[in-house]
């Protein structure tokens, strides 16, 4: 595309190169998402962060790869790639099923030794200790009509994509992918990320109950806490610049507070904190 560049090789997109930027946040998406979600990011973010997107095998130039089968083997993947990347303060930020995958990349990248992120911002997804991934709701396969219109409710698609038969096929297609991908991966016990991290949720996500995001908590030496923001599952959509603040914070050279035990704030006081954002 133009204006955008690849990033180490087929696996992120720089869609607004920033050669100079202290800080990095690496991105993943939700299920079903292509790198273009964090399109807007790239484009509105201030010019001391560099924002890249992550390719998934079988989205955009990787078409014609197929899908991944096993989160864990991806997970491998990515974080092979991500290391040469940790040249400069970096968090990893995943929304959704991307939240898991950015999880096991921290995992990796903590276990092979090298530079660790920076901070993990987890955002739209329940702990996967145990595994909480969503799954399509109902008894069995969901056909196309449940998917789409579970995608509807959600509201990160637009409906007139959906209405679309080519976009539809193949967004659908990627989405049940990748709900499959969830579905099989068991995280393997490990010692909790020495990563700070992060949990941002929308007050009305159904996907995504209070306890469930606090259970994070156990996944890491470091809690940042939770934050909640006004809106569902894709609260983030049109409200970039707070949630980049949220990433910014991470990056800061001191730890940022623990507040695995601290009461969670009120939604009044979200509503309040993003308004406008």
């Amino acid at each position: 595309m133009t204006g955008a560049a690849v990033a180490n090789g087929p696996w992120f997109r720089r869609y607004a190169p920033r050669p100079d930027a202290p800080c990095r946040v690496i991105c993943f998406g939700p299920a079903g998402g292509s790198p273009a979600f964090f399109l807007e990011w790239a484009r509105s973010g201030p010019p001391e962060l560099e924002v890249l997107a992550c390719v998934l095998p079988g989205r955009e130039a990787r078409a014609a790869e197929p899908p991944a089968t096993d989160l864990s083997v991806l997970a491998d993947e990515v974080a092979a790639a991500v290391r040469p990347l940790m040249d400069r303060r970096t968090v990893l930020f995943g929304h959704s099923m991307g939240a898991v995958l950015a999880w096991e990349t921290t995992r990796r990248l903590e276990a092979a030794g090298g530079p660790s992120p920076a901070g993990l911002v987890v955002s739209g997804c329940s702990s996967p200790e145990p595994a909480g991934a969503p799954a399509a709701r109902g008894d069995g396969e969901p056909d196309d009509q449940e998917l789409a219109a579970w995608l509807v409710e959600l509201g990160g698609t637009p409906e007139e994509l959906l209405a679309d038969p080519e976009a539809r096929a193949v967004i659908l297609a990627a989405f049940r992918s990748d709900l499959a991908l969830l579905a099989s991966h068991r995280p393997q016990p490990a010692p909790r990320v020495r990563t700070p991290l992060r949990v941002l949720v929308g007050e009305d996500d159904p996907t995504v109950l209070a306890a469930d995001a606090e259970r994070w908590s156990g996944a890491t030496e470091r809690f940042a806490g939770v934050r909640a923001f006004p809106g569902g599952h894709f609260y983030l959509i049109g409200r970039s610049l707070g949630v980049i603040a949220e990433v910014l914070a991470m990056t800061e050279p001191s730890d940022p507070p623990d507040r695995s035990r601290s009461p969670r704030t009120s939604p009044a006081f979200h509503h309040e904190q993003t308004r406008g954002r």
